[in-house]
């Protein structure tokens, strides 16, 4: 029998991989982490051309592989122009301008890291963009000078544990990449026969580009069972 994680365990790889600010496109912060907590327990990853990260537990000869599939981005927006401290910011994802408060707290993130910022998100407008599933352009007003390419996530706790109850500001679908990941933790040393396979990918808010290069590159098993 694969063996128990306490939940304790559990919710420590959450907060970790919870932790990093994401979005489309910009998802490193969250591969690097579930890169690490799945090799400090001694599973072995690789990443894909596209920057994902995949890792396999098996044992046996197991008929069928199963593929357990996660998205490490969630909804935020990305700077388009920059002058100073002001700027425009695009919806990655599914933000719609109909939802969006008077002013909407964010905070300012770089690829390359450093320190964040707060800045203020006001007057959506309606912009249709198809490649990225995006419909609305925003103002952006920052503490500090902002630089186009730098990406903004709303101003929420990471991970939030109360008792029985989780808040996340990316539970869709942080939460579900350290689920994969404890299970395959849970699997390592199993003897019975299975072949478990895990993709985290990336651009799923913005049309599930990650998932469908992987499928069009033959990288996973063609006939496996595959649960997202």
């Amino acid at each position: 029998m694969p063996r128990s994680i306490e939940p304790d365990e559990v919710l420590s790889i959450l907060a970790h991989i919870a932790l990093p600010p994401t979005a489309p496109y910009h998802e490193w912060g969250v591969l690097d982490a579930i890169r690490s907590e799945l090799e400090r327990g001694g599973i072995p990853t690789k990443t894909d051309p596209f920057g994902q990260v995949h890792a396999r537990v098996s044992a046996g000869g197991a008929k069928r592989a199963l593929v357990f599939a996660a998205h490490t981005d969630h909804p935020a927006f990305e700077v388009i122009e920059a002058s100073g401290k002001a700027g425009k910011a695009r919806v990655l994802g599914g933000f719609r301008q109909r939802v969006f408060p008077p002013d909407v707290a964010v905070t300012v993130h770089g690829d390359a890291g450093g320190a964040s910022f707060a800045a203020i998100l006001t007057e959506p407008v309606a912009d249709i963009e198809p490649l990225h599933n995006s419909t609305t352009v925003c103002r952006i007003d920052a503490e500090k000078p902002l630089a186009v390419g730098q990406f903004a996530v709303l101003d929420f706790p990471a991970a939030d544990v109360a008792g029985d109850e989780i808040r996340m500001r990316a539970a869709d679908d942080l939460a579900g990449c350290a689920l994969i990941v404890s299970v395959l933790l849970a699997l390592r040393g199993e003897h019975a026969s299975h072949d478990v396979h895990a993709i985290f990918t990336r651009a799923e808010e913005t049309g599930l580009y990650g998932a469908r290069l992987a499928a069009e590159d033959g990288l996973l098993p063609r006939d496996a069972y595959v649960i997202s």
